[in-house]
């Protein structure tokens, strides 16, 4: 035996188009999202400066949004869990529509507000985070 497998272009996994079919899917693509980001927060804490340190920890935590997400994954097998999951998945998608509907009215009323209430001469970063801030605490 020369250690050469002559079956490998057979497999199915080897076969040309398989990664690509792998990257279609939205839970795959998430699973390469939570490994990157999970090695890049490690790698971040083990140089030992505090910058880094606090960088690789604050990576992690926002590493823990789509480990959770991958959680309800396992959870749509269950007979009574499954159907909710998916009425959430509805339900999350309206809501989009909704948040973008309202972030244009607020963006709207925003740049009017601001505009009127802050002279052009006086402009500033923080008279951008007014844009979003005086129409929503209004609201």
């Amino acid at each position: 035996s020369s250690g050469i497998n002559a079956e490998w272009p057979l497999r199915p996994g080897l076969r040309p188009g398989t990664k690509l079919k792998y990257l279609t899917d939205s839970w795959n693509r998430l699973d390469m999202i939570i490994i990157v980001l999970y090695v890049v927060g490690i790698v971040f804490r083990m140089i030992p400066e505090v910058e880094y340190f606090q960088t690789g920890r604050t990576i992690l935590a926002v590493n823990s949004v789509p480990m959770f997400i991958k959680l309800l994954m396992l959870f749509e097998y269950k007979p009574t869990l499954g159907p909710i999951l998916l009425m959430l998945r509805e339900m999350c998608k309206d809501l989009g529509v909704f948040l973008l509907l309202l972030v244009i009215f607020l963006l709207g009323f925003g740049v009017s507000y601001v505009a009127i209430l802050i002279p052009p001469d006086r402009f500033s970063w923080q008279s951008m985070s007014a844009l979003f801030m005086y129409p929503y605490f209004q609201m």
